[in-house]
């Protein structure tokens, strides 16, 4: 039984009807072409009991789902438990089409490219991103929308409009979460691969078109044309894809997910060059895929089927047709909105038999989907795609000619359809010599150095990985490519300064790593690397144009490597800093097999006037603290012996229910718009201070001359419960809280004190914290 109504159920249907081992093909509740010979049409309750129910009755044997929302909904999970079989996955594997913020998050996870992502379900917070975001991006509801949740807007106004429309309920319950990502740019593939949780067995390529018009232009459809196999996804790259991307995935599912796979994995790609993105899954036959790969398959799709449900794939073998296969979807007017059943359609026959198709070594077949009998026993129009016609030829231009002229056959009222499918692809053979069998992951050899302890190939998969999330940093003036020698900077428009200066400065994030290994978040680290080195150049006058990171461990671990890097290039994005390169170490022997060690480097410029470097600091100025975010990046080592015996992952009464961790890996604060903010509003700062490691004790006297004084004034801010809490459980004096700590306040600002007032206006939190006076017996004293 083929449960479904469309185009592709049509085409499962017939491509099951042939086999031998089949005597009677149910089609639930099927269409107006889904009769005759085997085929037999059976109205249907769609939800899991009630096609359970119909399969009970009819005694079926295996029963083969369509469409997705069965699937999501656990109609597998009901067979099984009934003990029939039924080709799909389980409603919680099918969470890879279901849920694009499950899939885009479980992809990030097991470290299987994607684009870089963001998801929301806070419209206010969605739209600062997308106002904020200078990349081209893509818009996706998160839930089931009919492959038409899918928008690429132009320009800011027309993301925002979507998000607008999305979060008003143009979509329901779908959009509840919208996930938002980076486009990419390269050309798709679409790979299906039948699974049985441990092998898997792809099947040709397809290019399908899912845009409305010509030129893949207008909104998304469910589709308007396949074409098959796709020259431009090679055997090489098909190959890539197996073993990066689909055997990952099955591994991920079954073992860290705990869902085996069974069933249909449609694999959506980006190919960029030689390196491919996966921009989703679909956990059941594609439409209009599935007409143009069917008609090229010589094994019998029902021992395959059958085999999957049984875990019998690894005995399979595919063998394939000579040829190509082209198929055109022929749409009601109005498509994909608002169209009108009822319009009489004329010439399938026609089509079918198009004279000269025995002298061009072709065939035409004709799959029904939006049809339906009418009273006067003609086929009428019934839904938006209403039928496809598929070709089939010795290669693609001959196929596509012929899906045409077979196409230009068909009649009804406001029939509309692309003239473009397959138009651009070369009419390349090159799938005619590449034979097709079981693929399942041979166990890796095992390289003398990787024996010794250094895996270079682990290295490499984590750059493809990251590369991404690099790129996305990059502006005009970012030169070479990612993975060169060394970074490449432009730096043509310092020309527009008197006198440019570099700042530079290179720091870590010290034993926070351990914090972060220990709870297993790691992108705040990239997050703290980055803002710590920003804020270190901003101390000097200077806005980051460039930033380097080192990451090193005894074994390189992807996942925690590929978080970290995403949190750098996240906060180098918000900096407007290009992240233009990095190292990987592995050094077993150098770390311990817990050993992390996160450093970067960053250079700013700034005029040689704007240059703060404390020499303007004088008498009577007043001094700003601007307010931390928690330790930021220092006195981990301290805070860890002190807080040693409280449970990190578990709110504490003392932190006013707080999560302990959670304080702990709080993001080192970027003061970049702060500062921005002050310079606009007026201020003149002389003097600027990154409390980190040293407190307020030892940082301040770095930007005082001998002659100088820094007076605090205790009694300005309450110290967070943080410091309080590390001070009174590991026995802290006072004066080393303040030697080791910032105490909650991140960043000082010196400034005239006529300008005091102005900066509390300005910075939200921010307060006066003390004033320079002449030297006295210390260059630190607190009053």
């Amino acid at each position: 039984m083929v449960v479904g109504e469309g185009g592709r159920e049509h085409a499962l249907a017939k491509a099951l009807a042939a086999s031998n081992e089949v005597s009677s093909v149910l089609v639930a509740p099927g269409n107006g072409g889904t009769i005759g010979g085997k085929l037999r049409r059976v109205g249907c309750d769609l939800s899991p009991e009630g096609i359970l129910r119909l399969a009970q009755t009819e005694g079926v044997d295996l029963t083969v789902i369509g469409p997705e929302g069965p699937l999501v909904a656990g109609v597998v999970d009901r067979f099984e438990a009934a003990g029939l079989a039924c080709f799909g996955p389980t409603a919680a594997a099918a969470r890879l089409e279901s849920s694009k913020a499950w899939a885009k998050r479980f992809m990030q996870r097991t470290s299987i490219p994607t684009a870089p992502f963001e998801v929301f379900n806070s419209r206010g917070v969605a739209l600062q991103f997308v106002q904020d975001v200078s990349r081209p991006i893509v818009i996706k509801v998160s839930g089931l929308a009919g492959g038409k949740g899918v928008t690429l807007p132009k320009d800011t106004d027309e993301g925002l409009q979507t998000l607008r429309t999305i979060f008003e309920g143009a979509f329901g319950e779908a959009g509840e979460e919208v996930v938002v990502e980076q486009r990419l740019e390269g050309h798709e593939a679409s790979l299906m691969v039948l699974c049985d949780t441990k092998t898997a067995l792809p099947l040709l390529p397809v290019r399908d078109y899912k845009r409305l018009l010509d030129g893949d232009r207008g909104p998304n459809t469910g589709g308007m044309g396949s074409a098959a196999p796709d020259p431009m996804f090679t055997p090489a790259l098909r190959d890539k894809a197996m073993a990066e991307i689909v055997e990952p995935t099955l591994r991920a599912m079954r073992e860290q997910e705990k869902t085996p796979f069974r069933g249909l994995l449609y694999v959506g790609l980006m190919v960029l060059g030689d390196d491919l993105r996966v921009l989703e899954y679909n956990v059941r036959f594609g439409d209009p895929e599935t007409q143009a790969l069917l008609p090229l398959l010589e094994t019998d799709l029902f021992a395959l089927l059958w085999a999957a449900t049984e875990g019998r794939l690894a005995e399979q073998k595919l063998s394939w047709k000579k040829g190509a296969s082209v198929t055109v979807v022929a749409a009601s007017g109005g498509y994909p909105f608002d169209v009108q059943g009822g319009k009489p359609i004329t010439g399938i026959e026609d089509a079918l038999t198009l004279p000269g198709l025995t002298h061009m070594g072709a065939s035409v077949d004709i799959n029904h989907a939006g049809t339906k009998m009418g009273t006067a026993g003609q086929f009428v129009t019934a839904g938006g795609r209403v039928l496809s016609v598929n070709a089939q030829a010795k290669d693609l231009a001959r196929a596509r000619t012929v899906a045409y002229l077979a196409l230009d056959q068909v009649r009804f009222q406001g029939l509309y359809a692309r003239r473009d499918i397959a138009q651009t692809l070369p009419n390349d053979p090159v799938w005619e010599a590449v034979e097709a069998i079981p693929y399942v992951a041979p166990p890796p050899e095992k390289p003398r150095y990787a024996t010794a302890g250094v895996d270079i190939k682990v290295a490499a998969k984590v750059v493809d990985h990251i590369r991404a999330e690099v790129e996305s940093t990059h502006g005009p003036e970012v030169l070479g490519h990612y993975g060169g020698f060394g970074g490449i900077y432009d730096v043509t428009a310092l020309k527009g300064l008197d006198r440019p200066v570099l700042v530079t400065s290179t720091d870590g994030v010290g034993t926070k790593v351990l914090v972060a290994r220990t709870l297993g978040k790691f992108e705040g680290l990239g997050r703290d690397l980055v803002n710590h080195c920003i804020n270190d150049i901003l101390a000097q006058g200077a806005l980051p144009i460039f930033f380097t990171d080192y990451i090193g461990m005894a074994r390189l671990d992807s996942r925690e490597i590929t978080a970290i890097v995403k949190g750098c290039a996240a906060a180098c994005r918000d900096a407007h800093c290009a992240l233009i390169g990095g190292e990987m170490a592995e050094m077993p022997g150098v770390y311990s097999e817990r050993g992390l060690d996160v450093v970067g480097s960053i250079v700013g410029v700034t005029d040689l006037a704007g240059l703060i470097d404390g020499s303007r600091v004088a008498p009577g100025d007043g001094i700003v603290a601007l307010p931390s975010s928690g330790l930021h990046t220092n006195g981990f080592t301290l805070a860890r012996s002190a807080l040693a015996a409280l449970p990190w992952d578990a709110p504490c009464d003392e932190l006013d229910g707080a999560v302990l961790g959670d304080v702990l890996l709080a993001v080192h604060r970027s003061y970049l718009n702060d500062l921005q903010t002050l310079r606009e509003a007026g201020v003149d700062i002389v003097g600027l201070v990154h409390v980190t490691g040293g407190g307020l004790v030892h940082n301040l006297p770095r930007i005082l001359a001998p002659t100088l004084t820094a007076r605090i004034e205790l009694a300005s801010w309450s110290v967070p419960p943080i410091f309080q809490l590390i001070q009174e459980l590991g026995d802290v004096g006072r004066l080393e809280m303040f030697e080791v700590f910032n105490m909650g306040a991140g960043m000082l600002v010196i400034t005239r004190m006529d300008a005091v007032d102005t900066c509390l206006a300005a910075v939200p939190g921010a307060w006066r914290i003390g004033e320079v006076v002449k030297r006295t017996d210390n260059p630190v004293v607190f009053t």
